[in-house]
């Protein structure tokens, strides 16, 4: 894996691509309808949403949301795979907090991904294993993204478990509960 030069940001390159779903937010939309008090959960829930995720140029970053789906993507290098697994792990974090739980895939592959456009191969296959092979609150790595942790090396390891054989999926709970304070997080530090 060997850091790309910058490219334009309109072009359809290889990148890392994170795809979400947030569990039960259909159900939490329903009883929002209704209940005032899910309304302001939801409107929360949002609203942490996108007090937690940014766009970071310098790893080519970037964030798009609609409705449940969250879609991030980022650049092929270990800072930009360390950042998708951090934003991960931090959106889940916040999102606990209004019992909303976030269900996954990573790729590595193909994307354009703009403020007004986002599609490509990795796109697709994060979706899949999202919704066919990931089985309650957890991001899934594909074997490809998985590849990349281990050629990195210890830096990214601590980061995944193991979910049965040939599964790899983000640790949510990998911040030492003694540095995690409740309260939003972001997944944006000053280095980005």
């Amino acid at each position: 894996m060997n850091e790309a030069p910058p490219v334009h940001d309109d072009e359809y390159k290889e990148r890392y691509v994170a795809f979400l779903d947030l569990l039960g937010f259909k159900a939490l939309v329903c009883t929002a309808e209704s209940d005032k008090g899910q309304h302001a959960r939801l409107r929360g829930a949002l609203e942490r949403l996108n007090q937690t995720l940014c766009n970071v140029p310098r790893w080519g970053f970037r964030f798009t949301h609609f409705s449940d789906c969250i879609i991030m993507t980022s650049d092929v290098a270990p800072d930009a795979l360390e950042t998708i697994f951090s934003a991960t792990e931090t959106l889940t974090r916040n999102l606990l907090q209004y019992d909303v739980m976030v269900r996954g895939g990573i790729t590595r592959g193909g994307a354009f991904h703009t403020a007004q456009y986002i599609y490509g191969t990795a796109v697709s296959r994060a979706a899949v294993i999202e919704k066919e092979q990931a089985q309650g609150p957890l991001v899934l790595l594909a074997p490809e993204v998985y590849e990349d942790v281990t050629a990195i090396g210890p830096r990214l390891l601590p980061w995944i478990e193991m979910d049965g054989p040939d599964r790899f999926f983000v640790h949510y709970m990998v911040l030492d509960s003694a540095k995690f304070s409740v309260g939003i997080r972001s997944a944006c530090w000053p280095g980005g």
